[in-house]
């Protein structure tokens, strides 16, 4: 990353190798008066990355745009084209639909085209879970390390206790669970049985 303390005065670079030492580059960054062009666009970009939750505007935006489709009759569809969890449960019903291509590369246009048209069938399913806030994550209370201020050592003491391990066994609510995931039809599943109540190296369903 490259910013000034001031305007005119040399840059000053940070050089990310970890991701603690990404965290202590945000909070730095974040006690500069930043000057790129007489805006903050790194400090606004920076902070985007270091969030969990949309901002502000971007709730602003995604209901002003849901509002003014659904006066019209028509329907939104929201591609979420990232990396990682996010939250959702705040704004996931402005929506008629929200599409998670997560990061698709050079060809992510034509995929997702395809599947908006219905061409190809959405048929994935999350690998991981949607957390309702950042305070239900089982590492949110040690991450990422200690001193809180400028982190040095991090620390795991979730356990197995990870993603819907965790949520299952403690009952914490989320916003999508692991293994969710819709298509353009439906499927029920009724009168389930398991052959043993037991794992013997195999189950038969």
């Amino acid at each position: 990353f490259t910013t000034s303390k001031e305007a005119g005065n040399p840059d000053t670079h940070f050089r990310c190798s970890s991701l603690n030492t990404f965290f202590i580059c945000c909070k730095e960054i974040r006690k500069m008066t930043l000057k790129l062009t007489g805006h903050n666009i790194l400090f606004q970009l920076l902070r985007h990355i270091c969030l969990f939750t949309l901002t502000d505007n971007e709730k602003e935006l995604l209901g002003a745009v849901c509002s003014a489709y659904h006066a019209l009759g028509k329907k939104v569809v929201v591609v979420l084209n990232i990396g990682g969890v996010i939250e959702t449960a705040s704004w996931k019903e402005l929506p008629d639909a929200i599409l998670l291509s997560w990061q698709t590369g050079q060809q992510g246009g034509a995929a997702v085209a395809e599947l908006l048209r219905g061409t190809v069938n959405p048929s994935g399913k999350l690998p991981v879970s949607y957390p309702v806030s950042y305070a239900d994550v089982p590492s949110s209370k040690s991450f990422p390390g200690i001193p809180a201020d400028l982190p040095v050592n991090s620390y795991y003491n979730e356990g197995v206790y990870i993603g819907y391990r965790y949520y299952t066994t403690y009952d914490v609510p989320v916003s999508y669970p692991f293994g969710y995931g819709l298509s353009y039809t439906r499927f029920e599943y009724s009168d389930l049985t398991l052959s043993s109540d037991s794992f013997p190296g195999r189950i038969d369903v």
